[in-house]
């Protein structure tokens, strides 16, 4: 069975661009001010596969594409095993469009402190105090202007990107 990867990632995508509109029209409003943090909560329960190798969040806000696994050395470079990422910075639609994959690669978006990915319905998370949130990836933006701490938030996986290196804390 195909895993319709981009679709996925291009309605995700649609989540995040639709709540960062939200954030900008409670600025203007007055509702929130510039200088608060501001968390964008999203929900992949409705989508039928789960996610593979990591998070699709991270796909989407790291425009992070394939990835790419070196098995040979070749004779023009010295040996190389292990794997990598290969970039995607856009996912073309059948429209034309494209909607670009880089969020958080992009100092526009320096309004959006964190992004809180949870991988299945709110409703049926843990109820256990030791497993609370433990469906939850928390991704921190590195351009946010009004950051959250590291341990901000105390459950789940999180990911902070380190110059060129995405890095999960914990």
């Amino acid at each position: 069975m195909n895993v319709p990867e981009q679709e996925m990632l291009l309605r995700l995508t649609a989540g995040l661009v639709e709540k960062y509109q939200k954030y900008i029209s409670y600025l203007k409003s007055g509702q929130i001010s510039a200088k608060d943090p501001f968390v964008i909560a999203i929900d992949r329960s409705d989508l039928d596969h789960p996610d593979a190798q990591i998070p699709l969040i991270l796909k989407c806000l790291f425009a992070i594409g394939h990835q790419v696994l070196f098995l040979k050395a070749s004779r023009s470079k010295p040996p190389r095993e292990g794997s990598s990422w290969s970039a995607r910075e856009k996912i073309d639609k059948k429209s034309g469009n494209s909607v670009g994959m880089f969020m958080f690669k992009d100092s526009k978006y320096e309004g959006i402190s964190a992004v809180i990915y949870s991988t299945r319905n709110i409703l049926n998370s843990p109820r256990d105090v030791n497993q609370m949130g433990n469906n939850f990836v928390i991704v921190h933006n590195s351009f946010a202007k009004n950051p959250l701490e590291d341990d901000f938030i105390r459950f789940g996986e999180v990911w902070r990107q380190e110059g060129e290196q995405l890095v999960k804390l914990k």
